[in-house]
C-alpha cells in the first residue's frame, strides 16, 4: 500500500493503448518494430483531451483516464491494428472494440478500487489536454512494463 491507500501496481508509462499483441517471438517483435516505425514516419502527433474518468470492473479492476474519441485518435489505432491484426492479438483492441484509454492503476482489490475514486475526485482536476506524440512498443506481461522501441510522431 502507499500513502493514498491504493496500492502501487500501476502503469508506469503512461500510454493510449492502441493494440495489444500476444506474441514475444524475436522475428516478430524485429517486424512488428519496422511495421510501427513505418507509421509513426508518417503520422502527424495526435491533440488528446482527457474528460471523464472510466473504469474496468471486472478480475482486473482498473481505473482509468477517458480521452474523448477524435477523428485523428481512431485513424491512428486503425493504421496500427490493421497492420498488426495478422498477429496472435488480444480481442478487446481491434477497433470496432477498442475503449481508448489510459490505465491508472489496475489490478485492485474491491476496497483500493473504492478508494481510487476518492482520492481521484480530491485531487484530479479535468480536463487534462495532453499531445500524443509518439509510438512506444512495451511488454506488459509484467508491472511496471518494459519499452522495447520508442518512435516520435511528427510535429503538426
Amino acid at each position: 500500500m502507499i500513502e493514498n491507500g491504493v496500492h502501487d501496481e500501476v502503469c508506469k508509462i503512461n500510454h493510449i493503448t492502441l493494440f495489444s499483441l500476444e506474441t514475444f517471438e524475436e522475428n516478430a517483435i524485429e517486424e512488428i518494430k519496422k511495421y510501427v516505425e513505418e507509421i509513426a514516419q508518417n503520422q502527424n502527433s495526435v491533440s488528446i483531451s482527457f474528460n471523464s474518468v472510466g473504469t474496468f470492473m471486472s478480475d482486473i479492476n482498473a481505473v482509468f483516464l477517458n480521452p474523448t474519441m477524435t477523428s485523428s485518435l481512431m485513424t491512428l489505432q486503425q493504421k496500427v491494428g490493421g497492420v498488426l491484426s495478422k498477429y496472435d492479438h488480444k480481442i478487446f483492441y481491434t477497433t470496432d472494440k477498442w475503449t481508448p484509454h489510459s490505465t491508472i492503476a489496475i489490478n485492485l482489490t474491491d476496497e483500493e478500487f473504492i478508494k481510487a475514486f476518492e482520492v481521484l475526485k480530491k485531487s484530479i482536476e479535468l480536463p487534462i489536454n495532453a499531445i500524443a506524440n509518439q509510438i512506444i512498443i512495451t511488454q506488459y506481461d509484467v508491472m511496471p512494463g518494459k519499452i522495447i522501441a520508442e518512435y516520435g510522431l511528427k510535429n503538426q
